[in-house]
Formats: C-alpha cells, structure tokens, sequence
C-alpha cells in the first residue's frame, strides 16, 4: 500500500493508493495514482478490524492538521478507537473483482504497494485472507441514536427515553447519509433489537426489547431498578440493531451515559 502518513490531531492518517481495496478481499490491481483528500472523500477506521468503520470526509485543514468527519456512515456506526488508529483514505477510481463469492467463503489477496521505487512484484507479496459475511445483504443499523433527546450524553435522569431513526439500504444510493439525519426507510420486514446493560463498558445485561417496528422505546427507572436487584444503575448502555430476514445488521448502534 504505497503512500505517506501525516498526524492529525493525534490519529496516523495514511494517504494510500487505490491498491488498499485489495485488503478487502478484491482481486489484484496496480494503480499509480495517489490520493488528494478533500471534502466528501471517504475514508475506513481499522478495515476488517472489530472496531471498523466508514465515514465521509467533511473538511481537511492543513495549517492545524485536522480533519472533520462525518462518522459511522454506510453500513458501520460510531465506534471507539484507540489514539493514533489509522485512517484509509478510499480513492474514487477503485477497483472491484467481477467473480462472485457466497457468505463463509474466504479468498486470499495479495496487496502489492507501488511508490517512486517501484512496485512489489507478486510473488514477494505476504498473502492475506478474507472470508465473507453477506455483508451487502444485511440490513443497515438505525441511525440518529439519542438517549432522552441527546446524542451521546453524559448523564441521563429519571425514564430513559431511547429514539433511533429508520436506515434502508435499498433507498440510500444518492448521497452518504450521514447519522444525525432524520428516517429513511425502513426496508420493508425491518425490526429493531434494543439491549439495555448496566455498564458503559462490558457489564450486565438488564434487559432485551425484539421485534420493535418504530423509532422509540422507553426504559423506565422502576424497570430498571427491577432489572437491577432493586436500585437503578449508576450508569447505563444501549445498543440497538436491525434485524431483516434473519439476518442482523452488522454492528448495533451504542450510546452509554452516568444514570444519575
């Protein structure tokens, strides 16, 4: 993967070729071409990691080596990533591989970078493997995630009020939907799954709500102080995702917040 890496606001950002596609379980392809990131390029967080996700460049500003980005986009959600996790700029021209695959097959790729002093032959290529998910079939994750009212908040009081909006697939081929926008959709036979644990991180699981057709569900303190043995938790995480035909989407949209 040829390129260069510059630091912003402490995340290594790597400007690569088109060649990254290839990790994703393409087939082979050379480019000599380099990527200039601007405004409304996207761009991959730990690819083919546990913690990946998509999200759409908004602004690059060199003079103090930052870049604003739309986050959780497409098919991922926001995730929490570690200082200096590298970003993948995804150039426009990519290349995708004409043979077809079915969920639970795995191919191996062979990714060869390609700079000013030339291009990794083939047969010095280290080989990577990957195994498909049905990924394109699987229904996208609700969007706009608010616990009673804010996006991520830091404290919640008295009922919890969870609302999420509508994705769809199918319908979000125009421009990059970006998580703070309102319902589209939903793919027809969509339900949502909402679970409710007692920590921000790890913890108990308190309660599970399935089969949810609309937007909001609330979460009432005498519930939860049920749920919880008798008093309510001290802090709280909800993680919603959508369930299509058997099958769920990828990652659950999460928010946590201090239960005061």
């Amino acid at each position: 993967m040829g390129g260069s890496v510059v630091t912003a606001a402490g995340v290594q950002v790597a400007v690569c070729t088109n060649d990254m596609q290839a990790f994703h379980g393409l087939e082979w392809v050379q480019s000599n071409q380099f990527l200039i990131v601007d405004g409304d390029t996207g761009a991959v967080i730990d690819p083919g990691g546990t913690a990946e996700e998509i999200v759409l460049v908004k602004a690059v500003t060199l003079a103090t080596e930052t870049i604003t980005v739309a986050r959780g986009v497409l098919d991922t959600v926001p995730q929490a990533h570690a200082g200096g996790v590298r970003i993948y700029f995804i150039d426009g021209d990519r290349y995708t591989g004409k043979s077809q695959y079915l969920a639970g097959e795995t191919v191996q790729i062979k990714t060869c970078p390609k700079t000013t002093q030339g291009a990794l032959l083939p047969a010095d290529a280290p080989v990577d493997s990957y195994t498909f998910i049905g990924r394109a079939g699987r229904p996208y994750p609700p969007g706009n995630l608010r616990l009673d009212g804010s996006s991520y908040p830091s404290t919640v009081t008295g009922d919890l009020s969870i609302t999420w909006a509508h994705r769809d697939r199918t319908l979000q081929t125009a421009y990059i939907v970006e998580q703070g926008e309102g319902n589209i959709g939903p793919e027809a036979g969509t339900t949502y799954t909402v679970r409710i644990y007692a920590a921000q991180t790890g913890g108990t699981l308190l309660r599970t709500y399935t089969g949810l057709t609309g937007t909001a569900q609330t979460y009432t303190a005498a519930q939860a102080a049920t749920d919880n043995g008798g008093s309510t938790p001290s802090n709280v995480r909800v993680e919603i995702e959508a369930v299509r035909g058997g099958k769920t989407s990828l990652w659950a949209n999460t928010a946590a917040a201090e239960w005061a």
